[in-house]
């Protein structure tokens, strides 16, 4: 969840910005689309060699009311 909130977050910005704002866009959407490719493939193809955790399934799951994905220290 922090590389997809760290990742997402300078690409809205602009977009929120011109949106609500009235900002000019600094870049077009084709070149986004393209520093957005780019810097994903490490990322992305790391993620897919990653070895698998053997005992996954031996683990309980989460409890929704105690254990939170996101704080507002990695938010902020």
């Amino acid at each position: 969840i922090a590389y997809t909130l760290a990742h997402l977050t300078p690409e809205v910005i602009p977009v929120l910005l011109w949106a609500f704002v009235g900002c000019p866009q600094p870049m077009g959407a084709m070149l986004t689309l393209c520093i957005d490719l780019l810097t994903e493939l490490l990322p992305a193809t790391s993620f897919a060699y990653e070895k698998a955790e053997s005992q996954i399934m031996q683990v309980p799951p989460r409890n929704v009311k105690t254990d939170k994905l996101t704080s507002l220290s990695l938010l902020f």
